[in-house]
């Protein structure tokens, strides 16, 4: 409901305040916007903090988990997967991040076009249309994105392989005179580690740009709309300014989620891999706990 301060806060000033001309009422209207307006921000620094202090849990729950596999699990000290404690810090770093505040706000994108159908019919109609031209181009970020971060991770985990190999055995190849073929190999092999990366992110940025575009192109229509609609008197106003704010409040999360699906992949990747690093711990079998041996007098 906080959310909704500004384009109901328009609708009044709009409807009330200049068609009577009351000081009173524009005052009134003024200090009940800015108090909800202080519990929205409340509100938000509420939900960064719990979602900070959620991520550190998850790491301190987790990162044991993970440490106590690798040492258990011998055979999988030589397969090149021995940073998966830092797979463990780039999801708390995810679950604190902006990207889990728009997958809260995302479940709430129907209420806004419900209002928005509610103030007029075209209003929710140009709502949808945004959100079903935003949904493909989310699809087609989602696609680029795990594209992207297949290829990456692939090489990146034998950039990483040939990095450590180099630094364990650094002694042998500066005696053997490979020092400048080692640095050489390491650049080639991070080169392709890079490409991906550039590229993919170059085509969601691009998405992202044309994603926003849309939005203010939507915002655009629907002021146009509502002020066709005020001059046929279907509509006060107020409504005009009021539908191109929710529809700007509606979007926005799915614009966010459309350049945040990068950063979803890569969390969605560290998950698995959190997990099957985790998983010879979390099946084993458990021994038996005896008590401690205690001195008998």
């Amino acid at each position: 409901m906080l959310l909704l301060v500004v384009p109901f806060y328009a609708i009044e000033v709009f409807d009330r305040v200049i068609t009577s001309g009351s000081v009173e009422t524009l005052v009134g209207l003024t200090i009940i916007a800015a108090g909800a307006l202080v519990f929205s921000a409340m509100f938000d620094v509420l939900r960064s903090r719990l979602l900070s202090r959620f991520a550190v849990g998850f790491e301190r729950c987790v990162a044991p988990i993970v440490l106590e596999s690798t040492i258990v699990d011998v055979a999988k000290r030589g397969d090149g997967r021995t940073h998966d404690l830092v797979r463990v810090r780039e999801l708390r770093t995810f679950l604190s991040s902006g990207t889990v505040a728009s997958l809260i706000d995302a479940p709430f994108l129907p209420a806004f076009i419900l209002i928005l159908f509610l103030l007029h019919p075209w209003y929710g109609v140009i709502a949808l249309i945004g959100t079903a031209i935003l949904l493909v181009m989310g699809i087609a970020s989602r696609w680029v994105a795990r594209t992207e971060v297949a290829q990456a991770s692939e090489a990146a985990l034998r950039t990483q392989a040939t990095l450590d190999g180099i630094v364990r055995h650094s002694g042998l190849v500066r005696a053997m005179g490979w020092t400048r073929g080692a640095v050489r190999e390491f650049m080639n092999l991070n080169d392709q580690a890079l490409c991906p990366v550039v590229r993919g992110s170059e085509r969601v940025s691009a998405i992202a740009s044309a994603a926003r575009m849309v939005r203010t192109v939507l915002q655009i229509a629907a002021i146009g709309a509502g002020a066709w609609l005020v001059l046929q008197n279907e509509v006060l106003s107020g409504s005009l300014i009021a539908s191109a704010i929710l529809i700007a409040r509606t979007l926005q999360p799915m614009e966010g989620l459309i350049s945040a699906w990068r950063a979803l992949s890569s969390a969605h990747e560290a998950w698995v891999q959190v997990q099957a690093a985790a998983a010879p711990v979390l099946v084993r079998e458990r021994r038996t706990l005896l008590p401690s041996p205690s001195r008998q007098n």
